[in-house]
């Protein structure tokens, strides 16, 4: 990630709330967060509260 120019996180809603055995890195080393429709809006207001960059993703918005 350190030689990294942009910094994208694509994640699941599902994976918001939880906690798990290990953490690839802390959200604000992200540029931008991705995540599908489904993401909470209290997670959607946290991330923005955070001051982070986020998208929604749209089912059926995949590139061919």
């Amino acid at each position: 990630m350190a030689a990294a120019r942009r910094k994208v996180l694509l994640v699941d809603h599902a994976k918001f709330g939880r906690q798990a055995l290990y953490e690839l890195a802390p959200l604000a080393d992200f540029d931008l967060v991705i995540s599908d429709e489904l993401l909470p809006q209290e997670e959607q207001d946290a991330l923005q509260s955070l001051g982070m960059r986020y998208k929604l993703a749209a089912e059926g918005s995949r590139r061919g």
